[in-house]
């Protein structure tokens, strides 16, 4: 069939004067370069789709290393603004904080802060930024959105500028969530200083999360580790003096957690896992406690393997902590309790919403 086909072309090109031959050899030499022109402009297109995706893919790695390497400070900064938050402070308990930092931003050098976000002293031996005479009462307002606001109007008396706008920078970026609504400002015809009324309300979110670690070890991003398969299921927990159970209701958001209720003294429970002796291991627990207890971690035959148990805290909001731990040389695997809870007294409650356990590497 091929070859007829051939026969037929070579009879007609024959057929053709010296110059259509010609014409036609021409035409076909177009048609070439034109199937070559387009091919290779095609290929030409597809490699730079490529080298855009290879340029956005290695600006995606820049940008994710660079929050790798800002990760720890950010947490740090976000840890500080969570301690500035709880859903049981009462209206008295926000305005005495609100009080305080108000103070603290006035002093020339503010005071630090604490662990749970109160000024370790009220003034500095430095002076005052600003004087504020008195702060009234102010309102609380629940937005039903998950967060409540405080309002509150102080003035402040004649001071210079300069120092005016430092102290107002410093309301701006205090940790307290504060946000100026108003600002009034006076100044005589020929003074220098100038007075203001300040409108200011704080706002406080209802729920915190907030990161304990060890002090050996930072805590990791929970997102970033895999969660241990199992961890609500009631049967793989062994317990002494309390009453488990699993449901929805306990849970935050509306996930299911574990609740362990005690029912004596020195109650506690454990979730029991295989672990390889010798390999040190990485525990995040999100966990709520009502009533003192401890974390810790057991042997199989609940005797403690931290030089010190962990304090839960006892106010019933939701706490994120980290231990790192690791495990007695031994011949084979062995079951541990990872976590311990120990519940101290009778009707002590403790709520796990996740658990994370993870081999350290390295």
């Amino acid at each position: 069939m091929l070859s007829h086909l051939f026969q037929i072309v070579a009879r007609n090109w024959q057929r053709l004067s010296k110059s259509e031959q010609r014409l036609a050899a021409a035409v076909g030499a177009m048609l070439v370069l034109w199937v070559v022109f387009m091919t290779l402009q095609r290929s030409l297109a597809a490699v730079d789709r490529l080298d855009r995706r290879i340029d956005r893919m290695q600006q995606d790695l820049v940008n994710y290393n660079f929050q790798m390497a800002v990760r720890q400070s950010v947490e740090t900064e976000f840890a500080k603004v969570a301690a500035q938050h709880s859903s049981q402070w009462t209206e008295a308990e926000i305005y005495d904080r609100l009080k305080l930092e108000i103070y603290r931003l006035a002093e020339k050098e503010p005071p630090p802060l604490d662990e749970q976000g109160v000024p370790v002293k009220s003034t500095s031996d430095k002076g005052r930024l600003v004087n504020i005479p008195g702060l009234g009462k102010g309102t609380l307002h629940d937005s039903g959105e998950g967060y409540r606001e405080y309002r509150i109007t102080f003035s402040v008396p004649p001071v210079d500028l300069e120092s005016l706008t430092a102290f107002l920078t410093r309301l701006l970026e205090s940790p307290q969530s504060l946000r100026i609504d108003g600002l009034e400002m006076t100044r005589g015809e020929l003074d220098t200083q100038a007075g203001a009324t300040i409108h200011l309300t704080r706002i406080v979110a209802n729920q915190s999360l907030e990161v304990l670690a060890s002090p050996d070890s930072k805590a990791e991003a929970m997102a970033a580790t895999e969660p241990v398969q199992g961890d609500l299921d009631v049967r793989h927990w062994r317990s002494a003096g309390c009453h488990l159970d699993v449901s929805a209701d306990y849970g935050l958001g509306g996930s299911e957690a574990l609740l362990a209720k005690a029912t004596g003294r020195e109650a506690h429970l454990r979730m029991m896992r295989s672990l390889d002796p010798g390999e040190t291991y990485d525990l995040y627990l999100d966990c709520r406690v009502t009533g003192p207890g401890r974390l810790a971690v057991s042997d199989e035959d609940g005797k403690n393997l931290l030089e010190s148990p962990e304090p839960l805290r006892d106010d019933g909001q939701p706490y994120r902590y980290h231990i790192r731990f690791t495990v007695p040389e031994g011949r084979g695997k062995i079951e541990h309790g990872v976590p311990c809870l120990l519940l101290d007294e009778a009707g002590a409650v403790a709520f796990v919403d996740k658990l994370v356990l993870k081999k350290t590497s390295g």
